[in-house]
C-alpha cells in the first residue's frame, strides 16, 4: 500500500483543475444568463405569468432568471411606497424590469399625468440607477372584455376596442417618454379577439386573464425580451398544440412585424453601438469614431495592424481594399462594426463605371469604378443611393437614365447609362374537361408565369384555387373569366361554357333538333319537335349575332356573316339546346 500516497497527490492536482474549469463553465453560462424583474399585481400574478415566461424560454434554450413583485390590486405608487419591491429593484445587475400598473388607470386620459406617470418615472429612475445596463419594460395590458369595468357598473357606455386603445396611447406615452421598451400584451389580445373571436382570453369576471390569456401573454414577452419568435417553443402550458401555435403565431406578428414601434431593440439599455467615418489622404487614412455609448475601443485595420485609439490615424503600405473593423465595449456590453475601405496611393481622379443585372423590376448595380471612395446613383425613378452597389426596386417597366457619381480627394466622375426595365406579365389561359355529372366542370390553368387566380364562373360564384372544379346551377351559356396575376401585372381571359346536360353538345339524345348542311355557305335549316322556341346565332365570344322566336321545322340565312366557327342555341322555358356550325 505504500503507493498509496503517491495516487493521491496524482488525483489531487486533477480534481483541483476540473473543479476550477466546472467553476470556470459555471461563470461563463451565468453571465449569459437573461435576469428579468416583473413588477406589477394579479394580472402579472394570474396563473403565475413571469413563471409561465420562464418555462417557455427555458424550453427554447435561453438561459434565464425570473422574480416577481406582484400584489393583488396594485398601483405603482404602491410599488414605489413598498420596501420589498425596491429592495429587489435595488439587488441590481436586471437586464429587464417589468412595470405593470393597475389595469384602468392608464386608460383614464384625465388622470395619467398625476395617477400613473409620476410613479412610473420615479420607478424607472431608481432602475436605471442600480441597473444601469438594465431596461425598463412598460407591460401594456388588455383592457376589459367589455370595456371599462368601473364606467359600465356607473351607468356609462364603454368598449373594449375604446378602453384598449387608450391603455395602449396611455402606456405608449411613458415609455417614449422614458426610451422605454413596450411588451405589447394588450395589441396581442387584440389581434387574437380579431382572428379568432371564439378563443377565450377572461376569466368569468371580464378582467383577469384565463390559462390561454396568460399563455399568450408569455408568448408576447417571449418575443419581446429576446427578439425571437416562439413559435415551435416546446413549452405549451395547459394549451392543446394546436392552439398554442396559434397563440405563438399571434405574439410573434405583434411583436416581430413591429419592433420599432414598441422601441424594442433600441439602445434602450445603454449598450455600445460601433460606428466610424473615414477620409485618406492617399496611404494615410483618418478615422474618426462616431460609436455610442462606447467606452473602450479595438481597431483591425485589415493588414495586420491594431489601435486602441478613439480615433486613429493609420498608414497602408499598399493601395486596395481593406476590411477595417472597429470593436467597442461598455460595462453595458460589446458591438463590432465592419466596413470594406478603399485605400488609394496616385492622386488620381475617380474613373466611373458600372454593370448591372435586371431581374424583372429589381436591378442590381455593380460599381466597377477605380479610384473611387464615394459613391452616388440616380436611379431615374426619382430614388437615389449612397451604397456602393445598390439593388433597386422600379416600380413599373421603362427605360430609365441611371446616373452614377464617383468621387475621391481628387475629383470626381459621372456615367449616365440607359437602363432597360421590364417584367414578364402573366399570360392568362385555361381548359376545361366536364364531367359525367349535371352541370359539374374541372377547370384547368394553363397560364404562364401566374402565381394567383381569381376565377368567375358567370353565375355568381368565384374560386381563388389554380384548377378549380365547380357545378353549375342549370344549362345555360357562361362567361367564364379568369384573371391570372403575379408580382407585376395580370392578364385575363373570357371564355364561353355551353353547361348543357342531356343536349346533343354532351350527350346522346341527337332527336330533339337537327340542323343541316354543317358546314354551310349561306342558310341553315332546323329540323325540331320543339314549338315555340328562340334561335340564336353566337360568336365563339359569346356575342348574339342574331336571333328570332320560331317553331319546328325553320330556315336561318346567315350568309352576310364572314366564314368561321358559330354556335346556335335554342332556348325553350326549361331546356337550352347549343350545337357548333361551320360557315364557309
Amino acid at each position: 500500500m505504500s503507493h498509496s500516497p503517491f495516487v493521491i497527490k496524482l488525483i489531487r492536482p486533477v480534481s483541483l483543475i476540473l473543479f476550477f474549469f466546472a467553476l470556470l463553465l459555471s461563470f461563463s453560462a451565468n453571465s449569459q444568463i437573461t435576469r428579468v424583474l416583473f413588477i406589477g399585481n394579479s394580472l402579472t400574478g394570474s396563473n403565475n405569468l413571469p413563471n409561465q415566461f420562464n418555462l417557455l424560454a427555458q424550453s427554447t434554450g435561453k438561459l434565464i432568471y425570473v422574480e416577481d413583485a406582484t400584489a393583488g390590486g396594485a398601483t405603482l405608487q404602491n410599488h414605489l411606497n413598498n420596501s420589498s419591491t425596491i429592495s429587489k429593484i435595488q439587488q441590481g445587475n436586471w437586464d429587464y424590469v417589468v412595470l405593470q400598473e393597475q389595469s384602468q388607470l392608464p386608460s383614464w386620459e384625465n388622470d395619467r399625468s398625476t395617477m400613473f406617470y409620476p410613479y412610473a418615472k420615479s420607478l424607472d429612475s431608481i432602475i436605471k440607477i442600480y441597473n444601469p445596463c438594465g431596461e425598463t419594460v412598460f407591460f401594456l395590458t388588455y383592457a376589459h372584455r367589455n370595456g371599462d369595468l368601473g364606467i359600465l357598473q356607473n351607468g356609462g357606455t364603454d368598449t373594449y376596442w375604446a378602453m384598449q386603445q387608450r391603455l395602449r396611447d396611455g402606456y405608449m406615452e411613458i415609455a417614449d417618454s422614458l426610451n422605454s421598451v413596450v411588451c405589447p400584451v394588450g395589441w396581442a389580445f387584440r389581434e387574437c379577439r380579431t382572428q379568432y373571436p371564439n378563443i377565450e382570453l377572461y376569466q368569468p369576471d371580464y378582467n383577469h386573464p384565463t390559462d390561454t390569456g396568460t399563455y399568450l401573454a408569455a408568448c408576447v414577452f417571449y418575443s419581446t425580451i429576446f427578439q425571437d419568435s416562439s413559435i415551435g417553443a416546446s413549452y405549451i402550458g395547459n394549451m392543446p398544440l394546436n392552439k398554442a401555435i396559434l397563440l405563438q403565431n399571434v405574439a410573434t406578428q405583434i411583436v416581430m412585424d413591429s419592433i420599432i414601434l414598441w422601441n424594442i431593440g433600441q439602445n434602450t439599455n445603454n449598450a455600445p453601438i460601433a460606428n466610424y467615418i473615414y477620409y485618406d489622404t492617399l496611404l494615410t487614412v483618418h478615422f474618426i469614431d462616431s460609436s455610442i455609448n462606447a467606452q473602450t475601443y479595438q481597431w483591425d485595420f485589415g493588414d495586420g495592424n491594431v489601435s486602441i485609439l478613439a480615433n486613429p490615424i493609420h498608414t497602408y503600405s499598399a493601395a486596395g481594399n481593406y476590411i477595417v473593423r472597429l470593436t467597442v465595449e461598455s460595462n453595458c456590453g460589446i458591438n463590432t462594426f465592419i466596413d470594406t475601405i478603399n485605400v488609394i496611393a496616385s492622386a488620381n481622379p475617380p474613373i466611373c463605371n458600372f454593370t448591372y443585372i435586371a431581374n424583372n423590376l429589381n436591378i442590381d448595380f455593380s460599381d466597377s469604378s477605380q479610384y473611387a471612395n464615394t459613391y452616388y446613383w440616380d436611379f431615374g425613378d426619382g430614388d437615389t443611393s449612397l451604397i456602393k452597389n445598390p439593388i433597386h426596386n422600379y416600380l413599373i417597366s421603362g427605360i430609365y437614365l441611371v446616373k452614377h457619381v464617383v468621387s475621391n480627394n481628387f475629383g470626381s466622375d459621372s456615367i449616365i447609362k440607359q437602363v432597360n426595365v421590364s417584367s414578364q406579365l402573366p399570360i392568362a389561359y385555361f381548359n376545361h374537361t366536364y364531367l359525367t355529372s349535371a352541370y359539374t366542370i374541372i377547370f384547368n390553368d394553363s397560364s404562364q408565369y401566374a402565381n394567383t387566380y381569381l376565377w368567375d364562373f358567370g353565375d355568381g360564384d368565384t374560386s381563388s384555387q389554380t384548377n378549380p372544379t365547380h357545378t353549375f346551377p342549370g344549362n345555360n351559356i357562361y362567361n367564364v373569366k379568369l384573371i391570372a396575376s403575379n408580382t407585376w401585372g395580370s392578364d385575363s381571359i373570357i371564355k364561353t361554357i355551353i353547361v348543357n346536360y342531356n343536349t346533343t353538345d354532351h350527350n346522346s339524345d341527337q332527336s330533339i333538333f337537327t340542323i343541316f348542311p354543317n358546314p354551310t355557305n349561306h342558310e341553315i335549316n332546323i329540323a325540331s319537335s320543339l314549338i315555340n322556341y328562340r334561335f340564336e346565332l353566337r360568336s365563339l365570344d359569346n356575342k348574339v349575332l342574331k336571333q328570332t322566336i320560331e317553331s319546328q321545322n325553320a330556315i336561318i340565312d346567315i350568309s352576310m356573316y364572314p366564314k368561321g366557327l358559330y354556335i346556335i342555341v335554342i332556348k325553350t322555358n326549361n331546356t337550352v339546346l347549343s350545337k357548333k356550325i361551320i360557315k364557309l
